[in-house]
């Protein structure tokens, strides 16, 4: 998350405002180490240049930013996506290297059963862990 966050130079207090929001499950370790990547990237003094060829499209930024809670969950889901696809390629991992590291997100994945059902914080998916294991279709870029 942070490595994607700083290639497409988004602004710090973005990431702080990601961070603060009710968009993620307690005791969840994929929901866990993507508030703490916003958090660490939203201290910085200020954003990065984007790396050539990325950037965060403004349609992305607006989406994030919403009041709307559904269409900055949605959002912030597909920018998870976004950077663990990019995490992907950068690892140039093999075919069996993939599949194992997907299993093992997969693995960590929040489960709705543990809460019987629901999900906190008025969550209808977990935005962390859906763009983690790629649930979702992405917006488009």
């Amino acid at each position: 998350m942070y490595q994607g966050l700083f290639e497409d130079g988004v602004a710090p207090a973005l990431a702080a405002t990601l961070a603060r929001n009710p968009d993620y499950v307690g005791k969840c370790p994929v929901c866990d180490s993507t508030k703490a990547a916003f958090e660490k990237y939203g201290k910085l003094s200020r954003a990065p240049v984007a790396a050539a060829g990325r950037g965060l499209p403004e349609e992305w930024t607006k989406k994030l930013n919403s009041g709307d809670a559904d269409v900055r969950r949605a959002a912030m889901r597909d920018l998870v996506q976004r950077y663990i696809d990019r995490g992907y390629e950068r690892a140039n991992f093999k075919a069996d290297e993939k599949a194992a590291m997907e299993a093992a997100l997969k693995a960590m994945e929040f489960k709705l059963k543990d809460l019987n059902g629901s999900l906190p914080n008025g969550l209808k998916f977990c935005p962390s862990c859906d763009g983690t294991c790629r649930v979702r279709q992405k917006l488009n870029p």
